[in-house]
């Protein structure tokens, strides 16, 4: 299939046990959003773990070459992000920050892997990273008196996701939906870090669980359904 075509092909192009994978993620994600706050904490765990877990599942068995193993692994360190954050939002909250950290890095590695030649980056991308690159440093000062001992941890995380989001922007993957992806997260991140530690967002639970989530749908729609296709090329 073209790259072209991801965002209009259904589920980009997964079928079989891999389209079921990725409606089963989907219907837990519908499963939180709906019951969110109503479920056990053992309950909203197995619910949140399994909706990056199964996605997991998806990015490994699709392809067994290099983005498809980071994107797995990347996926499986978000699954227990997840499951740390429903277990103990206040006491795990450092754990799970850094869980999604080390995906973050993973997912730049997998950018990074696969960069768009140098004369095929938009004017549209070059300007959303040149936005991104500027706003993060400014968006860090102003959480930096709030995060208390989780200040470096936060501000480290916030330094990795723009890059995530820059890396994104430069590769080969189609804007939509692979791009659009992480910059989804990083929207869903910077209200969930405006939630916790500046003022009360309304209904911010709903709306950064259904950004992030969407989010990381995207990704493996672009990038596990068919861009996995690509070879990726060195870094160094």
């Amino acid at each position: 299939m073209n790259p072209a075509m991801i965002g209009r092909a259904p589920f980009g192009g997964l079928y079989g046990p891999d389209r079921a994978l990725t409606i089963a993620s989907m219907a837990a994600a519908l499963l939180y959003l709906v019951s969110m706050g109503a479920l056990p904490e053992a309950g909203n765990a197995v619910v949140r773990g399994l909706t990056c877990g199964l996605l997991a599942t998806v990015a490994f068995r699709c392809v067994g070459r290099f983005n498809g193993r980071v994107l797995g692994m990347a996926l499986g360190l978000c699954a227990a992000g997840e499951v740390l954050m429903a277990l103990d939002p206040a006491g795990l909250f450092g754990a799970s920050v850094t869980a999604y950290l080390g995906a973050t890095l993973l997912l730049v590695l997998l950018f990074l892997a696969n960069p768009a030649a140098s004369n095929n980056v938009s004017v549209g991308r070059q300007a959303l990273a040149a936005v991104t690159v500027a706003i993060s440093p400014a968006f860090a000062a102003w959480l930096w008196p709030t995060l208390g001992d989780l200040a470096v941890l936060i501000t480290v995380y916030i330094v990795a996701i723009s890059a995530m989001a820059v890396a994104a922007l430069y590769s080969r993957f189609p804007f939509w939906p692979t791009v659009a992806g992480p910059l989804l997260i990083l929207l869903a991140d910077a209200l969930l870090a405006i939630d916790r530690f500046l003022v009360a967002l309304p209904a911010a639970g709903a709306v950064t669980w259904t950004a992030a989530y969407t989010g990381q749908l995207l990704l493996v729609i672009g990038i596990a359904g068919t861009a996995l296709q690509l070879t990726p090329r060195r870094i160094l």
